[in-house]
């Protein structure tokens, strides 16, 4: 598979399908514990931040909280002597409802900038004010349980005992979103699983915004294809699902890829073994989905999104990744075919509908 590019026209080849990727799932959970290239502490880590004002809050401070709000029986310490001040270095550990989980505190910093830079439903002010915030405590939990949105649920209520006067907004670390407060609300008031799309994000990015997307203060300043976008999702690991990468996306298709990526993901948690299998993009359109290592193996350089230098440098993309391309057939020679382009089938949902 390659590109060439002649006096400004575009000219793309297609490669024959010689293998499907295979990414196995049992019990709910997508992706295999046994894969080389996964981070055993990331898989099933779901990373939430409350930011306040005021003294920072000490280990003292959020027992109390924690002992206003559970039954003393309902909370587990992993140590029986608890850390003063929970840390990186030293954080209070403890299992709440069958959820272990780890509590510390930090200052807010260049983390949290990039977070906010890349969440484009916060506007200015609120931005402002998550940089402007005195301390920031941390929740991870071990999303490991027979459904990890069990578990998501139980986290969120411990973030929910924590979240006092002086908590101002909430991060959520995996999806890059800073949240509201009454969010968190929302979510615990319904008692139903919480849409999907509240929990991950879908960032869509040129080519020219790739560095800043990576965390330089600066864009590249080199868009090769005005309009083609690199498209990748964010907060899919934490429930043991790859996050998902598309390329060569044009910009006017954006409300269809979103569309196209909020049906793929519902579709995956009905069905874990859809990523092992071709599966229906649009009406005539069908697609899968690559390992990542063998996607970069046949983009082309200028791709956006396909520059190693940025990838690497890129700590938002943790965990798993794969891409989704577009399932072809020879009209003449009935052989089957793979292209990271999928504009006809965010044509055919323009036209169609998913």
């Amino acid at each position: 598979m390659d590109q060439s590019r002649e006096h400004g026209t575009t000219v793309r080849r297609r490669v024959s399908l010689q293998k499907k990727p295979v990414v196995s799932g049992q019990g709910g959970r997508m992706v295999d514990r046994q894969e080389e290239h996964i981070d055993e502490e990331q898989l099933g880590t779901s990373h939430f931040a409350l930011l306040g004002v005021g003294p920072t809050p000490d280990t003292m401070d959020i027992l109390h909280q924690l002992r206003n709000a559970f039954d003393h029986d309902s909370v587990e310490f992993k140590e029986n002597e608890v850390p003063q001040n929970p840390s990186v270095s030293n954080p209070l550990e403890l299992c709440f409802e069958g959820v272990w989980m780890s509590i510390l505190t930090s200052d807010v910093g260049d983390w949290l900038e990039r977070v906010c830079a890349l969440d484009p439903s916060l506007t200015e002010s609120e931005a402002k004010q998550a940089i402007a915030s005195d301390w920031a405590l941390h929740i991870d939990a071990q999303l490991i349980g027979a459904d990890p949105f069990d578990d998501l649920r139980t986290q969120l209520r411990l973030l929910e005992a924590l979240t006092s006067e002086v908590v101002r907004q909430i991060v959520d670390v995996n999806a890059l979103k800073v949240w509201h407060p009454e969010i968190l609300q929302e979510f615990l008031a319904t008692p139903r699983r919480p849409a999907l799309y509240d929990l991950y994000s879908l960032h869509v990015v040129e080519s020219a915004d790739i560095a800043v997307h990576a965390g330089f203060r600066q864009g590249n300043g080199n868009e090769v294809e005005p309009g083609r976008c690199w498209a990748h999702t964010h907060g899919l690991f934490r429930f043991g699902m790859p996050d998902i990468e598309i390329f060569d996306v044009p910009r006017e298709h954006e409300q269809e890829l979103r569309e196209l990526v909020d049906s793929i993901i519902g579709r995956i948690l009905e069905e874990p073994d859809s990523f092992d299998r071709p599966f229906r993009l649009s009406q005539n359109q069908a697609g899968m989905f690559l390992p990542m290592e063998q996607m970069m193996e046949v983009l082309p350089e200028d791709i956006a999104g396909r520059d190693p230098h940025y990838r690497y440098e890129d700590e938002t993309l943790e965990g798993v990744r794969l891409a989704l391309v577009g399932l072809y057939t020879d009209e003449d020679t009935d052989e089957a075919s793979i292209h990271w382009d999928i504009t006809p089938a965010l044509r055919g949902i323009q036209n169609e509908g998913p």
